[in-house]
């Protein structure tokens, strides 16, 4: 695994919330990096190429916040659990057919590729159906699921967490709207130099154009 610039930059931040603040805090700092669709806070050559993403990656320590000696959370874990169970259930389900289903249908559908492989690969090519890297990121993914409504529960039961979950939403909303209208407006110039920084990850969907736009 290599760490990114932007993951180096998650994980002083997460390390500091860690020790000095609280679940809510991490909680949040989940929700910020779910800004960061396109980045990568670390690659896993190992795997084919993928990537983490930074809210995975921010949701490690959150993770993390609970183990501490100082916190009192394992003791309110049992009752987050039970209100995941359905979402554990489904997530149970996700990774059976993620590491089994490929082998089984191997070849029988065309389904989207998550990666070009080929310098003539578009966004809506399709491929046969096989295993592949994305098969084992799809479980990790599953499994941060699970993980990221025990900690939001966990957060939630903070003193004037929904106050501060639903203020944290509005910012992201503001900022992810004016991130696409600055896109749009300030193509072309400098600003794409930024916008390629951030969007560090081996995705497919982020290196489309069509009519000189970036998809």
């Amino acid at each position: 695994m290599i760490l990114t610039h932007i993951g180096l930059v998650i994980a002083i931040i997460g390390i500091f919330l860690m020790f000095r603040g609280g679940m809510m805090d991490m909680l949040l700092l989940v929700m910020a990096c779910t800004l960061l669709g396109g980045s990568a806070a670390a690659q896993l050559p190992a795997l084919g190429g993928s990537s983490v993403p930074p809210a995975p990656f921010a949701l490690v320590f959150a993770l993390a916040r609970m183990t501490l000696p100082n916190s009192q959370r394992w003791r309110e874990a049992r009752g987050a659990i039970r209100a995941n169970a359905w979402l554990a259930i489904y997530a149970l389900y996700g990774v059976l057919a993620a590491t089994m289903a490929p082998s089984f249908f191997r070849d029988s559908i065309q389904v989207t590729a998550m990666r070009a492989t080929g310098p003539t690969r578009t966004l809506f090519d399709t491929v046969p159906l096989a295993p592949s890297p994305q098969n084992v990121t799809v479980t990790v993914y599953l499994l941060g699921t699970v993980c990221a409504g025990i900690v939001a529960y966990l957060a939630m039961q903070e003193e004037g967490a929904g106050r501060r979950f639903v203020k944290m939403g509005v910012i992201m909303a503001w900022i992810h709207a004016t991130l696409g209208v600055l896109a749009a407006v300030l193509k072309g110039t400098p600003f794409d130099l930024l916008v390629d920084v951030l969007r560090n990850a081996n995705y497919t969907q982020t290196d489309q154009t069509a009519y000189g736009w970036c998809a």
